[in-house]
């Protein structure tokens, strides 16, 4: 009964390991982000909820440590103060308010960390991507006995472009259409019960 119980302590602590998470990013005490500083891993979501005039740019490390606010070339810019960003690749992002930032208020770091794992190891579900490049549909091939959470499209940026929630499996494969897309890079983050796993996509 002992082992019974330790193991399944075992697996709850283990289960959320590479369980996708949403953290919100707001506007704290006077001209400040909240938090300013957050740790994520690979996959996660970072949802920023501002208002204007408030905005939230990424910018260099060269130009966050100078207050400065010219966008980083390819980075996000949510002109709102609202939007989305997957952390798709490790390292630290660093971003501002442009109108704030000046006064050395309103900067922000994300800090992504690289999911390594008990859930990195997917047996279960090894999901397919084709045609690849491709201009109008895609194809995710799944195996058929799991089931698939979300399936988010995103930029080279991060920003989430496209959200499928518990998409049909039929013929243990999900079609999507990605004709709207822009031509470039993207990332097909596919969510399941055993992790997320990531497919880079080319929209000629």
């Amino acid at each position: 009964m002992k082992k019974l119980i330790f193991l399944s302590f075992i697996i709850l602590a283990l289960s959320p390991l590479n369980a996708q998470v949403t953290y919100t990013v707001s506007k704290g005490t006077g001209n400040t982000f909240s938090p300013a500083s957050l740790t994520v891993n690979q996959g996660d979501i970072v949802h920023f909820a501002l208002t204007a005039p408030h905005d939230v740019t990424q910018v260099s490390l060269e130009i966050w440590n100078a207050n400065g606010t010219t966008p980083l070339a390819g980075g996000f810019v949510f002109s709102t103060g609202s939007g989305d960003f997957t952390a798709t690749s490790p390292g630290t992002i660093y971003y501002v308010c442009t109108i704030h930032v000046s006064a050395s208020q309103m900067k922000g770091s994300i800090l992504v960390n690289a999911v390594t794992g008990i859930n990195d190891i997917h047996t279960e579900v090894i999901p397919k991507l084709y045609p690849n490049p491709a201009n109008d549909k895609i194809t995710l091939r799944a195996d058929k006995y799991s089931s698939i959470e979300e399936i988010r499209i995103s930029d080279l940026s991060g920003k989430s472009v496209k959200v499928l929630s518990k998409p049909t499996i039929s013929d243990d494969q999900v079609n999507m259409d990605i004709a709207d897309l822009k031509k470039g890079i993207y990332f097909i983050s596919v969510k399941t019960i055993n992790g997320i796993e990531t497919e880079k996509l080319l929209k000629p």
